[in-house]
């Protein structure tokens, strides 16, 4: 049974996450009422062309997508040592990570909604998951500069950089 600060904490989440897509689906329909008032706002933008195209490809290849393999995989592996080394996670974390690196390894087994959630570059937002949970889980440990997840930051951020993404700030400048 979960203690009464887990459940608190997953209905905070909960209801965060229907909030948020409360608050995107009324942007999306007040702005497809008010689309019809101007021809201008209706013709896309090549970004968004381009992003749905990516998307739709992406659909359709990456069930069929191969294990991952070559240098990539050779440097998730050794994320994946560091993470599970780590004693500084919390074990929600763990296992989001875990998910994420396994989607990683695995394109072929991204849900649908996933794959169109990661807007065209699945690497890329895979990699800033794990990066966003790890900066978390670093924030809980006032990020001190003795904690294994700053070496962990350190490293997705150069993975994310050569999957085409930005590095998050806060593991910038900071000694590894």
């Amino acid at each position: 049974m979960t203690s009464p600060k887990t459940a608190d904490k997953r209905l905070f989440a909960v209801s965060v996450i229907i909030f948020t897509l409360t608050c995107i689906g009324a942007v999306i329909v007040l702005r497809s009422r008010t689309a019809g008032d101007n021809p201008q706002q209706q013709m896309p933008t090549q970004q968004a062309n381009v992003a749905s195209s990516a998307i739709a490809a992406d659909l359709t290849q990456l069930p069929r997508a191969t294990p991952l393999a070559g240098e990539l995989a050779a440097k998730i592996d050794d994320l994946e040592a560091l993470m599970k080394a780590c004693p500084d996670y919390t074990s929600e974390r763990r296992s989001q990570i875990a998910q994420h690196i396994a989607w990683l390894r695995q394109p072929s087994t991204l849900p649908e909604k996933m794959i169109i959630a990661l807007g065209g570059n699945e690497t890329e937002g895979l990699l800033r998951g794990i990066a966003t949970y790890t900066l978390s889980d670093w924030g809980l440990k006032d990020q001190a500069q003795t904690s294994c997840l700053l070496p962990i930051g350190h490293q997705v951020n150069t993975l994310l950089v050569t999957a085409g993404g930005e590095a998050i700030p806060a593991f910038e400048g900071v000694a590894e």
